[in-house]
């Protein structure tokens, strides 16, 4: 799963905490903030947001949280006209999660939904012409650093499949490094909004609007991936030891998948206590990573600026496929 993402992400869980009442699908009151504090509607040239963010806000007076509540509500209204069985599991789903601590209750496509809608209603509010910090931009080439290494016999740069790739925000630091990479990038992401975006920005990049499950079951491809990356994604995979291996099944020899969270793991932690309906898991430590690691005949490597805190503040670990 952009910088105004991880800005926003803390709303995302508020939205995501629908009143399942006979009134719809939407989010506990919120104190106002109004909008044109946040994001601009209008703007010279070519628009700001997308019409429809635009017709919320209008419709909102102004109000960034209430018209991402009604974004997220039409969204859920939509489901729920055009499939109401799995509008009602989605509801079940929500109820049962956030209030069981345990897995029982987990339903991926009942998750993957709500991931859908909950990044949707967060994208359509993020400004076209958005651009990252300088402190999150430097976090983020570092990232695409880690994920362009390679120890593989077959060369420094391969295909990278990035999981949860939000707006393509590696995207320029990958091509940095890599200038070929636009043909052997995939960027896949669950929100609609997100891929739209993504393609918007980068024209000449593939990006695909896929679950990473879906993906990783496809027939075997010749040429696998020289780096999966997990971007400010992998919270949201409730078994993270079948995910990783799943990714490590997608690698080349010598290849590499990159877990990494620009925020760290004390702020997915939040996440997971303020909404395991959305962010089901937290973080891995170093020591589950090496236990994982060691499963998939793997080694460990975890970035200098990550271990200055452990990952709490920033998160960037590899783990790399033996040769």
């Amino acid at each position: 799963m952009a910088a105004c993402r991880f800005r926003l992400i803390l709303l995302a869980a508020a939205l995501a905490r629908p009143a399942m009442a006979a009134s719809g699908f939407g989010p506990r009151a919120k104190p106002r903030v109004q909008a044109a504090k946040q994001v601009r509607a209008t703007g010279g040239g070519s628009p700001v947001l997308r019409d429809d963010a635009t017709a919320c806000l209008q419709r909102a007076g102004g109000d960034l949280g209430v018209a991402q509540s009604l974004y997220l509500s039409d969204g859920a209204k939509l489901v729920q006209s055009r499939d109401p069985e799995a509008f009602s599991r989605l509801v079940s789903y929500r109820e049962k999660v956030n209030a069981v601590s345990d897995r029982t209750s987990y339903d991926r496509t009942s998750h993957e939904l709500l991931l859908k809608l909950t990044w949707n209603s967060i994208a359509a509010f993020m400004p076209f012409d958005a651009r990252p910090s300088r402190k999150i931009d430097r976090r983020l080439k570092r990232i695409a650093d880690a994920s362009c290494k390679s120890e593989s016999p077959l060369g420094a740069s391969g295909p990278i499949l990035d999981v949860g790739c939000g707006d393509g925000e590696l995207v320029p630091h990958i091509r940095e490094l890599a200038p070929d990479q636009d043909q052997s990038y995939l960027g896949i992401d669950l929100s609609t909004v997100m891929v739209e975006r993504a393609r918007r920005a980068h024209p000449n990049t593939r990006f695909e609007e896929c679950s990473f499950a879906a993906l990783a079951s496809r027939p075997p491809q010749r040429e696998r991936y020289a780096c999966v990356i997990f971007n400010g994604a992998l919270q949201f995979f409730a078994d993270q030891d079948d995910t990783l291996a799943s990714a490590a099944a997608l690698l080349r020899p010598g290849g590499r998948i990159v877990i990494a969270h620009v925020h760290g793991a004390s702020f997915v932690r939040q996440e997971n206590s303020g909404n395991r309906a959305v962010a089901v898991s937290t973080l891995p430590t170093r020591k589950e990573l090496e236990a994982a690691a060691t499963r998939l005949g793997m080694i460990v490597e975890e970035d200098a600026l990550s271990a200055e805190t452990g990952g709490e503040d920033f998160y960037l670990f590899s783990l790399i496929r033996l040769l």
